[in-house]
């Protein structure tokens, strides 16, 4: 595994990792279909990945945690 900073080549694949989680983790908030999440920038973010897998993103701002 190995924890770097996302490749613009893979910004469509973060939102589509979030979007999974956020389908997965708030299913059962709503009784039909979760909301798409927003059209996040995701350029800031640091990845930990495996090989040409996303395993967990972290959004950053300055020195701060945005998203996990």
């Amino acid at each position: 595994m190995e924890i770097r900073r996302i490749r613009p080549d893979e910004l469509h694949a973060a939102h589509a990792f979030v979007q999974s989680v956020v389908n997965e983790t708030y299913a059962f908030v709503w009784s039909e279909n979760v909301p798409a999440i927003s059209e996040t920038d995701w350029s800031p973010s640091w990845v930990a990945g495996d090989g040409a897998d996303l395993i967990a993103l972290m959004l950053t701002c300055d020195d701060s945690v945005e998203d996990l």
